[in-house]
């Protein structure tokens, strides 16, 4: 078997995932089938990449190191199955697999100072994926499935959940990686909602970073500028409460009521 000679890039953020019974955990959590098609969100060396082609799916991978790349079009060059793209994820062109509307799915090892780019990114492209399966840092995906009044709870939490269904999957050490990272990682699977409560996706965004962006503040303080207290009764929403107890529901009806005074 081919294997991979070249270190790990630090300022790449890349730990390998080397521990044999957590690659084999994740590809069972995953469960490639034949003839499915897969993106992979930075291969490395290929430790996921391997199994999901044993399977007889279709994969395209996108790495950003050319070290890489090279190695991975070297390794599987007799592998109609594998489409190695060396390109940076957050400049990738997706727009192709939109128009062709073919479900997806979706898996990666997300270094950190990507990660939420990357997952935000999903929202984008959740009408053609099937489902997306994330090694991230523990913290950050605590964050992807926290709850209103939760500590972890945040923007994050409320952009996907509006477009996705998020659990935890899998907890992977920092001994599984090399080298082995400060942090401890987890596995979510995201699997895109049936019905998208319908808001403006921008004025969406804008509300729920405009509340989180002062989170220790009131509602009533953070939204003067817009909502009076007759407003929030409306909604029938505390004004006083900060906006780590809005609900995904709360935050789309305020979005619309917003909408609604511009007009």
């Amino acid at each position: 078997m081919v294997e991979y000679e070249k270190g790990t890039k630090k300022h790449l953020g890349q730990h390998f995932l080397t521990d044999q019974a957590y690659v084999q955990a994740l590809l069972s959590t995953v469960a490639a089938v034949k003839n499915q098609t897969f993106l992979e969100i930075g291969p490395g060396a290929g430790a996921l990449t391997d199994g999901v082609l044993q399977s007889g799916a279709k994969l395209t991978a996108v790495e950003y190191d050319a070290d890489c790349v090279a190695f991975l079009k070297k390794k599987y060059s007799d592998n109609n199955n594998l489409f190695v793209v060396h390109e940076d994820i957050l400049r990738y062109d997706f727009s192709p697999c939109l128009s062709r509307g073919q479900p997806i799915r979706v898996l990666g090892n997300l270094p950190y100072n990507i990660s939420t780019p990357v997952l935000l990114q999903m929202v984008e492209w959740s009408p053609v994926i099937q489902d997306a399966h994330f090694m991230l840092q523990q913290e950050v995906a605590q964050r992807c499935y926290a709850q209103p009044g939760q500590k972890t709870y945040g923007r994050l939490s409320v952009m996907l959940a509006r477009h996705f269904h998020i659990e935890s999957v899998l907890f992977v050490p920092d001994v599984a990686f090399s080298p082995p990272p400060k942090v401890q990682s987890e596995v979510i699977r995201m699997i895109p909602k049936e019905t998208v409560l319908p808001v403006d996706e921008k004025q969406f965004a804008w509300v729920v970073q405009v509340g989180f962006a002062q989170r220790r503040k009131m509602l009533r303080k953070v939204f003067q500028n817009y909502m009076t207290l007759d407003d929030w009764s409306c909604l029938n929403i505390d004004a006083s409460q900060r906006a780590e107890m809005l609900s995904l529901e709360d935050f789309i009806a305020l979005t619309q009521y917003l909408e609604e005074k511009k007009r």
